[in-house]
């Protein structure tokens, strides 16, 4: 993929007059951070896997006056769900992922629920796996800081808030546990196939 610091030129030729182009998509990101009141934050622009176009507008921290750029990282919160989910369905598409198999078959450290239905990957997916809607105050930290070891921080999750509190497969309730996490570790884990059918952890 284009560098972002490159990516000024690379905009030439694809959105319909380079630098115009350009000019007025930095126009339209302007007027509506005015609008909105939004202090910073970073565009990207990208057309069958290639980056087109990136760019900072604003401030990244205003205590610091630091500028945003296209590199600037900024907190996802739950809209890295939608990222995860993306990542999810490519998976399943290529066989890597099975949505309907145990979330314990690619995490064995998740807990077994006291039902016999236990959670699907898909369910983690559509908030249907029964679990809890915890305040994650405690996962948040400030941006710059380095990332918490990623199988501790979900063992410690799972260990609190991994066994379903509500049925299996229910009303879909809304999460704001470490999905994207446990889903992530889903795909990079796959489960051992022992045939056309069958899986096993």
């Amino acid at each position: 993929m284009t560098d972002p610091n490159d990516a000024a030129s690379s905009i030439h030729g694809h959105a319909g007059g380079g630098d115009t182009a350009a000019r007025r998509m930095a126009a339209v990101v302007q007027h509506e951070m005015r609008r909105r009141h939004v202090p910073g934050l970073s565009v990207a622009v990208t057309r069958h896997e290639r980056l087109l176009h990136a760019s900072g507008h604003g401030f990244a921290d205003l205590a610091t006056h630091t500028t945003a750029t296209p590199r600037t990282a900024y907190l996802w919160f739950s809209i890295s769900k939608i990222a995860t989910a993306t990542v999810a369905m490519a998976a399943a598409e290529t066989g890597q992922l099975d949505l309907d198999a145990p979330v314990r078959e690619y995490v064995p450290g998740y807990p077994a629920g006291p039902v016999p239905i236990q959670p699907a990957v898909r369910q983690l997916l559509n908030h249907t796996a029964g679990t809890a809607n915890p305040l994650p105050i405690r996962w948040v930290r400030p941006a710059g800081s380095p990332p918490p070891n990623p199988q501790e921080f979900l063992d410690r999750i799972l260990a609190r808030h991994g066994h379903p509190n509500y049925r299996v497969g229910g009303s879909a309730r809304y999460s704001t546990r470490p999905i994207p996490t446990i889903t992530t570790r889903s795909v990079q884990r796959p489960p051992k196939s022992t045939g056309p059918d069958r899986t096993e952890p």
